[in-house]
């Protein structure tokens, strides 16, 4: 809906130095994200969801290409 806030946590990571591992992401939300919002990241790659179902405690995400640091937000 237009105009109600967000609510979630910025992580910051570094994925893995293998392209297209899966990287676990611990996260304190207490709830299962719905998703998430890339705000930057240090060199080209895309970040995509991993094969692993996300909890209310980590989430599983993949990159393209080695060693790639995002900042994240991720969504309550």
């Amino acid at each position: 809906i237009d105009g109600e806030n967000i609510s979630g946590q910025f992580q910051t990571i570094t994925t893995s130095g293998t392209p297209d591992a899966e990287n676990t992401v611990a996260h304190t939300i207490g709830a299962i994200p719905i998703g998430y919002i890339v705000l930057k990241q240090d060199k080209a790659g895309s970040l995509y969801l991993g094969s692993t179902a996300w909890t209310s405690s980590n989430v599983y995400l993949k990159c393209n290409v080695a060693t790639v640091t995002f900042t994240i937000f991720l969504l309550k």
